[in-house]
């Protein structure tokens, strides 16, 4: 039987992360022809909020963030303010640089923040992984994950094929570490903000 170490790495508001983790191990760890052997993070504002006014109301009555490390006590977890001067800075930034983006500009900033945040705190942990997976707190996911894991690249990003959402999928990922350094630290880059006006050597 193939073994696989993997480090599941949550970010962005913590709504639905402890009901939805019993779906989320059924789907993705379920392949009767793989032992998992999988360690869980989350980077997240310690009342688990973001800019949407029912997060943070939820937050302030029971910071979510600090819910998952009380009930979930085998998470590691890395708490930071999200929505301080760091976070203004990083607005004014991407309003000046941004070309051609349609989406809300605050949650944008905030989600590929987190994302950067929550693999550096992985990535700079003693322990190594197979594989790193990037999720969402917010996924309840469908169907089994069946995987080719002989066909595993290590310098690929895998992501689902039925999300047609255009840009890069924010919601599930996986990789290898070198892949995911590289998709997660998009955020700041020249292809995070100008997109298809960068040279091809860049994006290469």
């Amino acid at each position: 039987m193939k073994k696989i170490k993997i480090a599941l790495c949550y970010s962005g508001a913590v709504r639905g992360l402890i009901n939805n983790l019993p779906q989320v191990r059924k789907v993705l760890f379920s392949d009767p022809e793989v032992e998992y052997d999988v360690d869980y993070y989350l980077y997240a504002d310690p009342k688990g909020a973001s800019v949407h006014s029912e997060d943070i109301n939820l937050g302030d009555q029971e910071p979510q963030g600090l819910k998952v490390k009380q009930e979930l006590d085998y998470f590691k977890c890395l708490f930071e303010d999200e929505m301080g001067e760091a976070h203004e800075h990083r607005m004014k930034e991407f309003k000046a640089r941004i070309k051609e983006y349609h989406m809300p500009y605050k949650e944008q900033v905030l989600q590929w923040y987190a994302v950067k945040r929550v693999f550096d705190f992985v990535l700079e942990q003693e322990e190594e992984y197979d594989v790193y997976v990037r999720l969402r707190c917010d996924i309840f996911p469908a169907g089994r994950l069946k995987f080719d894991w002989s066909r595993f690249d290590q310098n690929t990003v895998y992501v689902p094929f039925n999300c047609p959402f255009g840009g890069i999928n924010d919601r599930f990922a996986f990789g290898s570490a070198q892949a995911m350094r590289k998709y997660a630290n998009f955020y700041g880059t020249n292809i995070y903000y100008d997109g298809n006006e960068v040279s091809p050597e860049i994006k290469n």
